[in-house]
């Protein structure tokens, strides 16, 4: 309660002081605005706090951290969506091998993003032990069908 009653005073020392610092009659009705709305929003901020809503005029954002909680949105956008390509490659490597009657237990994809290029790096199919002998079928059907050619690894359960 005491910030507040001295950001008021400060306010309202504030709006005494500006008229003389005025350059310009012709600003004077632009600044009476932004010190109206100053004056306004420390006055409700005590029952915005009250009912939740915390405002504040803090300015602590400009030192350069706002840079780095957008660098941390682009990455985590960037692991979203490395995520997704990779759950649904391994998707569609599964349907493509089902097509051709191979029905692989497991398919695990490995993504690496290079600059602006997605790159496959890793494909591991598991596949039943009485399928082991489609391993051949497997590397054919990725490499052809999907046109990758990562370094595929064939594993029997």
């Amino acid at each position: 309660m005491k910030e507040w009653v001295l950001s008021v005073c400060f306010v309202i020392a504030a709006t005494g002081l500006y008229s003389f610092l005025c350059p310009d009659k012709r600003y004077e009705k632009v600044l009476n605005l932004v010190v109206a709305a100053v004056f306004l929003l420390c006055l409700i901020s005590p029952v915005l706090k009250l009912m939740g809503e915390d405002f504040s005029l803090d300015l602590s954002g400009l030192d350069g951290s706002a840079v780095t909680e957008t660098e941390n949105l682009e990455q985590q956008k960037q692991e979203q969506l490395l995520n997704e390509v990779t759950a649904k490659t391994e998707v569609l490597v599964g349907e493509k091998l089902a097509a051709a009657g191979i029905n692989p237990l497991q398919v695990r994809i490995d993504i690496d993003i290079e600059g602006e290029e997605l790159t496959v790096e890793h494909c591991t199919v598991v596949l039943a032990s009485e399928d082991t002998g489609q391993s051949g079928s497997v590397t054919d059907i990725i490499r052809s069908e999907l046109q990758i050619t990562p370094d595929i690894k064939v594993v029997a359960s």
